[in-house]
């Protein structure tokens, strides 16, 4: 498992930083590690996989501290999702260099504010990156193979854990949900369902995460668009046809005014990464590959799981006993699997009602073709995973894995203990914003003052240098370079194996 954590960079104040990348973490375009994600202050610390949680958090452990040791003077890691109150302008979109691969970057994050504005693309989250232990899947393979050969096997297993989990996604944001309060610059339009909190923010009553909800990260062009999650095959083709297809709104922007690029293309998504899913089948990108080649090519290799919420309350926005009960609800989902087609609607309303109204007392689900509560679907979801927790454990030993499972039936248990819950209750009054920028202070100095492994901080210096050199190498493109970096981008040999599919 891996984890991708994103955070703000924010001044002294709270407002949104808008200063460069900082040069003692290493470039931007090349460093594996340390990245940003769409603005130059929106930073993405990326762990290596690891075979445990703790090895896991250890790392990104390291990651923050060391950044914190290079932040620029006065600025802090803010430790909510939705960003602070802040204006189009004062957003910088990130920059990564002169080169063809970097210039790309930089014009498929300028298409994205085109499309949908900058304010949602700084809204922050904790991506959980999830693989199958070879053994597993080995023997998984022996069993079910019928035929099959590995990598078809593994394709299929994975799915079925998607299909699990589209399911089931609204357990995330009741349990984990984190952001149901926002500023109003986050939003393109009033909201019915939404109060006043004060005069910079509103709230909902009942939500439990509003980057999930209608005024986060959300597409109006992807609205209708069900990527299927039957199979590989299904998945690819229609995602590379999105890729394709043409929206009339992107379309009337251009791709380019005035000699300058206003976006990559004027299709529904300009490229893969734009598809905005809770969950994605992943593969290792080789450099200058597209994803749907990468798993049109090799299968599956692990899943990324889109849906958490920066934990404000653990200062790596993730807790141990969170990841641990991740591993076990993930695995849940895959006995939850079955093909059953024709649930999207059903999977899309579940999730949008645990999202803006996961905590109003007798708030329903649909299952099937009748309805039941939210809080008796998730007394047998937790009961399922407490089964799994036990095998775990077992394997394991201790009893760390039941341990979690408990923490999450305390909350449904008392569910003025939920993440959403408490962040209301600390930014009641008015004091919203006071409170999330002294929870920034906090875990900012936090990381600072934490003791680095001496090994890894050779290690980070040497990478940094490492970064520097390798982006040095890369070079400098023109315009017609450009041009054509992304024509061959679009035109890869890759495309003549997924015509097949189209």
């Amino acid at each position: 498992m891996g984890l991708e954590r994103e955070t703000l960079r924010v001044d002294a104040h709270g407002q949104v930083s808008e200063s460069d990348h900082p040069q003692g973490v290493g470039h931007k375009l090349t460093h594996p590690s340390i990245t940003v994600d769409f603005s130059e202050g929106l930073l993405e610390l990326v762990t290596a996989p690891h075979r445990g949680g703790e090895p896991m958090l250890d790392e990104l452990g390291q990651l923050h501290a060391w950044v914190a040791r290079h932040l620029p003077a006065g600025e802090r890691l803010w430790a909510m999702s939705m960003p602070p109150s802040a204006l189009n302008e004062q957003i910088r979109i990130a920059d990564f260099g002169p080169s063809a691969s970097g210039r790309m970057k930089q014009i498929y994050r300028q298409g994205l504010a085109s499309r949908y504005g900058k304010i949602m693309q700084v809204i922050a989250g904790v991506h959980f990156n999830f693989s199958f232990d070879p053994r597993f899947l080995a023997h998984m393979h022996n069993r079910l193979g019928q035929g099959l050969d590995e990598q078809a096997c593994r394709n299929q297993l994975y799915f079925r854990l998607i299909r699990g989990f589209d399911q089931h996604a609204w357990v995330l944001p009741y349990l984990f949900g984190a952001s149901p309060i926002a500023a109003r610059s986050s939003m393109a339009q009033p909201t019915s369902w939404l109060r006043t909190l004060d005069d910079q923010h509103v709230y909902g009553e009942f939500a439990t995460s509003l980057r999930m909800s209608d005024i986060g990260y959300q597409s109006p062009a992807q609205s209708d668009l069900n990527i299927s999650h039957r199979d590989l095959t299904d998945y690819v083709r229609e995602l590379v046809l999105a890729t394709r297809t043409p929206w009339p709104a992107y379309e009337a922007l251009g791709a380019q005014a005035n000699g300058d690029w206003v976006q990559l293309n004027g299709n529904i998504l300009q490229i893969e990464n734009e598809y905005y899913s809770a969950i994605r089948p992943k593969q290792i990108v080789e450099r200058g590959e597209r994803p749907a080649c990468a798993l049109f090519n090799r299968g599956v290799s692990y899943i990324e799981v889109r849906m958490l919420d920066v934990d404000p309350f653990a200062p790596l926005g993730l807790s141990a006993d969170s990841a641990r009960f991740l591993e076990v609800f993930l695995l849940a989902c895959l006995a939850w699997g079955e093909d059953n087609p024709g649930r999207e609607k059903i999977d899309k309303h579940n999730r949008t009602v645990a999202i803006r109204y996961g905590r109003q007392p007798g708030v329903k689900l649909m299952r099937g073709s009748s309805s039941l509560s939210l809080r008796h679907w998730l007394d047998e979801c937790l009961d399922d995973c407490a089964l799994i927790a036990v095998q775990l454990d077992r394997a394991h030993g201790g009893q760390r894995y039941a341990q979690a499972v408990q923490i999450q039936r305390d909350k449904w248990q008392a569910p003025e203990t939920l993440p959403s819950q408490r962040v209301l209750d600390a930014g009641a009054d008015g004091g919203y914003h006071d409170w999330a920028l002294g929870l920034a202070e906090r875990h900012t100095r936090g990381f600072a003052e934490q003791a680095m492994d001496t090994a890894v901080a050779a290690e980070l210096t040497q990478l940094t240098r490492d970064s520097f050199e390798q982006a040095a190498a890369l070079p400098a493109a023109s315009a017609s370079q450009v041009e054509a970096y992304v024509q061959d981008y679009f035109a890869s040999v890759c495309d003549d194996m997924l015509a097949s599919l189209l």
